[in-house]
């Protein structure tokens, strides 16, 4: 069997706020993967994608990364992200370490912001957040023909925005649970469900639209662990503050 190398388009829209940021956002992105590389066994990928927030703002991930096919999928990956916020622009480095598995998903990422990460407004400050997260997830394979998946992790959010002749430092820890089905092949509904001491308690709905040209023999989908897309947090949360 020849596969040729698969591209995945998609579109999907986020509603209500998140951890980091205060409203939704609609993205439209694309993951591509060399299927012939390195004697079949490597599968190099590019994954690119930008996001419009429901206040006009923008933000942005363009990532590479590599990954290992076998009894499971392991895979390493960097990404840059940008933001830009009512209040500036903020950039950010990333990597992360994925296992993926026919059953169960297991990820790890760090986040580290550079650049001018404090931006001064009246008398407050917001500044963005550097962080760690990890997930373990569950396919449910008994639904075939709309299948689930179960995700849970933790997460370390920390920054400190300096200036004014003060510093604001904020860490907390937090978890996250989501959830996710596949419909009619190409549709995915998500929910996801978070807490943390600083943002609170967030309940978020999200709907997408996934299509796989290439790579696709007898229906290969998306959510296969070869050509899934990363699990990763794609804003870069920001906090503010009384200066």
């Amino acid at each position: 069997m020849t596969m040729t190398d698969p591209l995945c388009l998609q579109a999907r829209h986020l509603e209500s706020k998140g951890i980091g940021y205060n409203v939704g956002y609609t993205t439209l992105g694309i993951f591509y993967a060399s299927t012939e590389g390195w004697n079949h066994r490597w599968l190099p990928f590019l994954d690119v994608q930008g996001h419009v927030f429901n206040n006009g703002r923008a933000a942005m991930n363009a990532g590479v990364g590599l990954r290992h096919r076998g009894s499971r999928e392991w895979g390493v990956y960097g990404y840059y992200d940008y933001r830009n916020t009512l209040r500036g622009h903020y950039n950010q480095v990333s990597l992360g370490l994925e296992s993926l598995g026919s059953v169960w998903d297991f990820r790890l990422n760090g986040y580290h912001p550079f650049g001018r990460k404090v931006h001064f407004f009246h008398s407050h400050k917001e500044f963005a957040l550097q962080g760690i997260n990890g997930e373990a997830g569950f396919h449910v394979h008994p639904f075939k023909k709309a299948p689930l998946y179960v995700a849970t992790g933790t997460y370390y959010l920390v920054g400190e925005g300096k200036g004014a002749g003060k510093s604001s430092r904020k860490s907390v820890w937090g978890g996250q649970v989501r959830g996710s089905i596949e419909i009619a092949r190409y549709f995915r509904l998500e929910l996801i469900i978070s807490y943390d001491p600083l943002y609170q308690w967030i309940g978020q709905g999200q709907w997408g639209f996934y299509y796989l040209f290439g790579g696709k023999k007898e229906g290969e989908l998306p959510s296969d662990s070869t050509f899934q897309r990363v699990g990763r947090f794609e804003i870069i949360p920001v906090a503010r503050r009384r200066v």
